[in-house]
């Protein structure tokens, strides 16, 4: 850890990134505070790696600072943490990420927010994205749900065509199905 920490303090370009992407596959808690730090870095391919080590790094301290980049300006950067904190699977974060995407306008972070709520695996935020299906024209988005559907209801492969049947009916009543 500490070879990689002063790799990313010393070295430019490709082998910095590499570093901090080792440094969250590492999953060690102690990086986090750096971890955090580098999403600050004015190189913004730093920062980009950073928020996604963040979330392979696993680490629920982790979850606050992310969330508040996903209401950030930076489109990319709100993508990418968004995903992270549906990585780190802190369901604490369920509220915060469906309250983001029943407000954001932006197609992209709608995107991104679907991904890191699916990837929560949390239950309760089917009835949301039911809502939010019945709202959307966009197929990027509909696709997106039925993919946060099954990252949520797991390997359950009769669950997963019971909910596909809602999801169907559901467009079919909309009439976008």
């Amino acid at each position: 850890h500490g070879e990689l920490a002063g790799l990313i303090r010393k070295k430019k370009g490709p082998e910095r990134l590499q570093a901090i992407e080792l440094i969250g596959f590492a999953r060690r808690k102690e990086s986090t505070p750096m971890l955090l730090r580098l999403t600050r870095d004015r190189d913004r391919e730093v920062a980009l790696r950073a928020v996604d080590a963040l979330g392979l790094n696993g680490d629920p301290k982790a979850v606050r600072p992310l969330l508040k980049m996903v209401s950030g300006p930076d489109e990319t950067l709100a993508n990418h943490a968004a995903i992270a904190v549906g990585r780190i699977g802190d369901k604490s974060a369920l509220e915060k990420m469906l309250f983001r995407l029943k407000r954001s306008k932006k197609v992209t972070r709608r995107l991104a927010l679907i991904r890191g709520i699916g990837l929560l695996k949390d239950e309760r935020a089917i009835p949301v994205l039911e809502d939010v299906l019945v709202r959307s024209r966009n197929p990027l988005e509909q696709a997106a749900i039925y993919d946060a559907t099954n990252l949520i209801l797991g390997d359950d492969p009769f669950r997963i065509v019971v909910q596909f049947e809602r999801i169907a009916e559901i467009l079919k009543k909309e009439g976008s199905g």
